[in-house]
């Protein structure tokens, strides 16, 4: 019944055994196991561990209780309990299965190797048990043993479904490839070359293998083959250019647009080379649209001009919207580079067209006539041109023009609020948006953007009933319908406008169930560690258990929602903590009566927030709906009733425990993250040695202010730090990560100079860009103002002014016309108002109502000074960007 997921009718069947024998301890394990899976967690764990205490040395209990753990996404306590299931029954097939999915799923592969070997040894092997140990070893990376299995036990008459047997070939194809065994694979494949059913996977193993023995001529033959079967596929692209030696490292795994282009700027790279080739291909496949704009990004400036010009002109004679976004990568390339002499280029030829079309209906130096539409869009791409380099004003009013003549261009449309958008313009845009969506209510995406911007203006209310139009109508609760869709977009842009309010509690809700579903997605991951082995899906497999290893540090709505979760969590803490040394403050006698007031208070929302505190963003403490028509679900509660646990909480820093468990999971984590997970360690108690840890892994990337920031706060916060909470005495010891740092910097920091005089040095330093470098020094300032040993007042003064001498600078950038750095301003210009924001918090909350005292006056004459620096950013901003609202 269990197996069926008939959990009621299992239940009342164990029910009645417990009747007769009420000790039973295999029975009170069954009932908790249905208790669980029917929603009942609490009560199911007590039954179960009732029932391992009435006999500890059944197996069968101590199975049932792993059952529970790896329900509950609790795998390395469920893998504890099968181990001992095993000691008790040491031969049990089914337990050992479930064991080797676990370690599969924990990324446990030295131990997985000996349960496949076990598995083996007690059972009747057949091809999936012995696929089962060569992963294993492929996933250990033993390669040679992974192929010596395949080897000795594939017996490929033996195997009815040709698909499997097809699978198998290619997987150790790919084995002796990882192995180095080029030659051999060679081999291998072209004797396997009749008996493999995916031809395109077959022809590009061997191209690939074919590169790695620098048999060019014969992978040029296969890319060219594999080209006629989808000419616009960029694996084939570049293994292609990497056959005539255009590219010196070919790695198929790592193939994208972006990829290419940053290559095309390195020395791995012969620019002439790839972009010959690749016109000569375009004769061959003419209709490539990859083909066609891929010279565009490799080509020499003398030759971009007469090439995009061609380009251009096709794509605006066909009407395509979408021209200025498949470009896009220039711009990107050319701000990368400082190098602005092709999308100048596009800009020129875009505007001659524009011209020439609007004044004879055709293109310079042609006689034929186009359409009327091909005005349209080539002035849309001179907009959007003049948009991405900050002359957004003058896009935007060239655009209205636009409009004016054809209302009904959704196109036209959204890019007005995108440009409003860019502008500072929110509500405009945002009306912008909405103006679009109702020229084709129909259009999921359009309904979306709009939502987007909505709730970048902080309309949350709206936002939401504009995205429940698209929910289906029966769906008996259409919130509860948002989370379960898992459109991860609208739940962070929620948890960032809930954040711009100041709701904490509700922002993090709505991170945590982002969250959530990136942790279902890697827990999905446990059905088909069975699943592939049956159906022989290997190379798609290894392909899932990759995607699942970065997850947690690649996808960026993940890095978004996990670094802002952590961040919003320790706001949250910094506000109890200076709640909690307010009452300290105020004396005994008001502490006995917050005490009391709030004793009562806490009471009440204690059971609430305790129970639904471990459903935040921890995988190992959610409670998991079962699907199952016999499985009670967990009841749906809403954003506001979870959002108490958090603002409840004296201690919102434990929430971050469950997700830096999930965040290990990873061997690389994003910066982002890393910076974010620094924070929580300077504040979690007896975590020092950890955000020491981070630090160090800082140090080894490229440099950056904040990494000497925050090794400036570490020492300062070790030096109060109690050493008896660390027991190694070197996990607190800073001399190695201090020449890290120094290294890092090329010895031009002096750590072991003043604060003030380290900060000093940084502001000269220019590893990073210099609105990264302003906002970093400043927040230095601000943040070891409160130290000891530090001038407060000096230090603050000196924050405001880096903020004010940046805002200043740019309004000089403006006057002179530098496109380049103005764009920067108008994306950026929020982050140094937010910096002003939080040091005039900081300063007004040393400032008492009653100036009494010398220090009090001069705290007053600070937030003078602050304010005054601030009243000059706001007049500066809105003098650069008249349509921008603070």
């Amino acid at each position: 019944m269990f197996e069926t997921r008939e959990y009621k009718k299992g239940l009342k069947a164990v029910e009645l055994i417990l009747k007769k024998t009420p000790n039973h301890s295999e029975s009170m394990s069954l009932k908790g196991l249905f208790l669980f899976n029917l929603g009942k967690k609490e009560e199911g764990y007590t039954w179960v561990k009732d029932g391992l205490k009435a006999n500890i040395m059944s197996p069968i209990s101590w199975h049932i209780y792993g059952l529970v753990y790896r329900a509950d996404k609790k795998y390395p306590d469920a893998i504890r309990c099968y181990l001992q299931a095993l000691k008790r029954d040491p031969d049990n097939l089914q337990i050992y299965r479930d064991l080797a999915f676990l370690q599969a799923q924990s990324r446990n592969y030295e131990d997985l190797i000996q349960t496949r070997i076990k598995i083996l040894n007690i059972s009747n092997p057949n091809t999936a048990l012995w696929i089962g140990l060569a992963i294993a070893y492929h996933l250990n990376n033993n390669y040679f043993k992974a192929i010596e299995i395949i080897d000795n036990n594939f017996d490929p008459t033996k195997i009815d479904s040709e698909y499997s047997a097809s699978e198998i070939y290619l997987y150790k194809s790919k084995l002796l490839m990882l192995a180095g065994e080029n030659q051999e694979a060679k081999e291998f494949l072209s004797s396997v070359s009749d008996k493999v059913l995916d031809k395109p996977s077959l022809q590009s193993f061997k191209a690939q293998v074919n590169l790695s023995l620098d048999h060019n001529d014969e992978a040029k033959t296969i890319y060219l083959d594999l080209l006629s079967t989808n000419c616009d596929n960029l694996e084939y692209i570049a293994g292609y250019l990497a056959s005539i030696s255009a590219i010196k490292e070919f790695n198929p795994s790592c193939i994208s647009l972006q990829h290419l282009i940053d290559l095309s700027n390195s020395t791995e790279f012969d620019s002439e080379k790839a972009t010959q080739s690749i016109i000569e291909l375009q004769s061959s496949f003419p209709d490539s649209n990859t083909l066609r704009i891929l010279p565009l990004f490799f080509c020499s400036v003398d030759q971009f001009e007469p090439l995009a010009s061609d380009y251009l002109k096709s794509m605006i004679s066909r009407g395509v919207p979408s021209l200025f976004t498949s470009l896009k990568p220039l711009y990107l390339n050319g701000f990368k580079t400082l190098d602005k002499s092709k999308y100048s280029t596009l800009g020129n030829i875009a505007e001659s067209f524009s011209s020439s079309l609007k004044s004879t209906s055709s293109f310079p130096n042609s006689s034929s006539q186009e359409n009327a539409e091909a005005y349209v869009w080539a002035e849309f791409f001179c907009i959007q041109h003049l948009d991405r380099l900050g002359n957004s004003e003058t896009a935007l009013s060239r655009l209205e023009n636009l409009i004016q003549e054809n209302p009904e261009i959704v196109e036209l449309q959204t890019t007005k609020a995108k440009i409003l958008k860019h502008l500072g313009n929110l509500p405009a845009a945002e009306s912008a948006m909405d103006k679009a969506r109702n020229l084709e209510l129909s259009d999921r995406f359009l309904n979306s953007k709009t939502v987007k911007y909505m709730l970048r203006n902080d309309n949350i209310k709206e936002a939401e009933e504009k995205f429940l139009m698209f929910i289906r109508k029966d769906a008996t609760n259409k919130i509860q319908e948002i989370t379960e869709l898992q459109a991860n977009w609208y739940l962070l842009e929620r948890a960032r406008s809930h954040f711009r309010k100041s709701k904490f509690g509700r922002a993090l809700a709505c991170y945590s169930d982002v969250i959530k579903s990136f942790e279902e997605y890697y827990d999905d991951q446990l059905d088909f560690h069975s699943y592939c082995l049956r159906k022989t899906t290997l190379n798609s497999y290894i392909n899932m258990i990759q995607w699942a290893d970065k997850i947690h540090s690649n996808n960026p709505i993940f890095v978004s929602a996990c670094s802002e979760y952590l961040y919003c969590l320790v706001k949250l803490y910094d506000k109890v903590k200076a709640a909690n040394d307010e009452t300290k403050a105020a004396g005994a006698s008001n502490n006995d009566n917050s005490k009391s007031l709030n004793s009562s208070s806490n009471k009440k929302s204690k059971s609430k927030a305790k129970s639904s505190q471990k459903s935040g963003s921890s995988k190992g403490t959610t409670d998991q709906p079962q699907n199952s028509e016999n499985s009670s679900a967990t009841p749906f509660v809403d954003e506001v009733t979870r959002s108490l646990q958090y603002i409840n909480s004296k201690t919102p820093l434990d929430f971050a425990i469950p997700l830096i468990e999930t965040i290990n999971l990873s061997k690389k984590v994003h910066p982002k993250i890393q910076s974010a997970l620094f924070e929580v360690y300077l504040r979690l108690p007896k975590s020092l040695n950890l955000a020491v840890q981070i630090l160090n892994d800082c140090a080894e990337s490229n440099p950056n202010p904040d990494t000497v920031i925050n090794f400036l706060r570490l020492s300062h916060v070790i030096k109060s730090s109690n050493p008896l909470d660390y027991p190694d005495e070197k996990s607190l010891d800073l001399s190695d990560l201090k020449s890290k740092i120094s290294n890092q910097f090329g010895g031009k920091i002096d750590l072991n100079s003043s604060d003030s005089e380290i900060l000093s040095n940084l502001e000269q330093n220019k590893c990073v860009g210099p609105l990264h470098s302003t906002l970093a020094c400043s927040a230095g300032y601000e943040k070891l103002s409160s130290f000891a040993g530090n001038d407060y007042s000096q230090m603050i003064r000196r924050s405001s002014d880096l903020l004010s001498k940046f805002i200043e600078s740019s309004s000089q950038s403006e006057a002179s016309h530098d496109q380049l750095v103005k764009k920067v301003q108008i994306q950026d210009v929020q982050k140094i108002g937010q910096a002003f924001t939080n040091l005039l918090d900081l300063v007004s909350k040393r400032v008492p109502l009653n100036l009494k005292d010398s220090t009090s006056g001069a705290n007053a004459d600070l937030k003078d000074y602050v304010q005054s620096k601030y009243d000059f950013f706001v007049k500066s901003a809105t003098e650069l960007y008249p349509s921008f609202k603070l």
